[in-house]
């Protein structure tokens, strides 16, 4: 149930992959945080096919 929810929740934003991790309660991050890392690193990597967007650095931010 829960898949079918955030799946469609999501379904519309460019780049979003639902990652089901079992096993893993309301915080991830405490339940299972080698993992989260693992997944957070693929990401950023983009080793799932996913394409990160960087934005361009903003007109105050630049010297």
């Amino acid at each position: 149930m829960a898949d079918a929810l955030w799946t469609r929740e999501y379904a519309a934003l460019p780049g979003v992959a639902l990652k089901r991790v079992d096993d893993a309660r309301h915080f991830i991050m405490i339940d299972q945080p080698e993992r989260l890392d693992d997944l957070i690193d693929v990401f950023l990597k983009g080793e799932d096919g996913s394409r990160i967007r960087r934005r361009a650095p903003s007109a105050a931010g630049r010297r």
